[in-house]
């Protein structure tokens, strides 16, 4: 089976509706597409990035099909990846093994009903002093490569990101409080990353938190910005925001009188196999 077969008919019938209406594909197009969208980037001298049938339609699918769109996305998207060597070199999740442990970030098991992968990130668990600021996005990075590599319905339905702030304290925020950081997560979060992130849900938000994201906002698209939503608890989430809220609860699984995720059995095959892979396409 090749590899768009392969994409095509691991995604549901309703899946493939859904491509059909929002993002513009037309199966029968597959290779003719991606042949299209492999010839444009050939023609711009000089980039020698990853040219899989796979990879490419991760750029058509998160463009909708917009050939020039989708370049200028996987230009900066090589972009990025040479401007933060830290970030991005050596993807190995063992190498960030401790933030996946510590529980700071992982997807959760299920979606939502609407299809949208859950990417929960709770910066409050991290411990400032024992380790930098750049594993955060790495790891990051390393959950949602997993996911456009290996669940091809995410591709179309998109991501939700939930930042649960519930113990985010002054030593959090003065770390994360510069410039640099907040570029890096701003640019990570729109035209860098070939994911549909349909929304930011940002819960149990304490006031100092607002020093960070004022840095982060301002470097965010309008469009962007209209997708984050804000709440002090996350059970007075706004009304536009309850179906996901109680959906949310129903993924988490219960441990004592809270919700909590146990991230472990997330992550744990990537620690069971003998070789450990780098997730993301290197340049050729």
């Amino acid at each position: 089976m090749s590899v768009i077969d392969f994409a095509i008919k691991e995604l549901k019938p309703a899946t493939i509706e859904k491509a059909q209406i929002e993002l513009n594909e037309i199966h029968e197009s597959f290779p003719s597409s991606i042949q299209q969208f492999r010839q444009i980037i050939l023609d711009n001298e000089g980039l020698n990035g990853c040219l899989e049938d796979a990879f490419l339609l991760r750029f058509l699918r998160a463009r909708k099909y917009d050939m020039q769109k989708a370049l200028a996305l996987y230009l900066n998207h090589y972009a990025i990846r040479q401007q933060y060597p830290d970030v991005f070199e050596n993807l190995k999740p063992s190498l960030v093994r401790h933030v996946f442990v510590t529980g700071i970030v992982s997807m959760l098991p299920e979606a939502t009903s609407e299809g949208h992968r859950i990417l929960l990130f709770r910066p409050a668990l991290w411990q400032p002093d024992e380790w930098p600021s750049s594993d955060l996005l790495r790891a990051n990075v390393i959950v949602v490569e997993d996911l456009l590599q290996n669940y091809h319905e995410a591709q179309v339905h998109g991501l939700v990101v939930l930042v649960s702030l519930s113990g985010f304290g002054w030593k959090h925020a003065c770390q994360l409080s510069n410039l640099d950081f907040a570029r890096r997560a701003a640019r990570l979060l729109q035209d860098t990353t070939p994911v549909r992130v349909k929304a930011v849900h940002m819960v149990n938000e304490p006031a100092m938190f607002s020093r960070v994201f004022g840095l982060v906002q301002p470097l965010l698209k309008p469009k962007q910005q209209r997708r984050v939503s804000h709440s002090r608890r996350l059970h007075l989430f706004c009304p536009t925001f309850l179906f996901f809220t109680l959906a949310v609860l129903q993924i988490l699984p219960r441990r004592g009188q809270g919700m909590h995720y146990a991230p472990i059995l997330y992550i744990s095959w990537w620690f069971s196999s003998n070789t450990l892979r780098s997730l993301i396409s290197p340049l050729n």
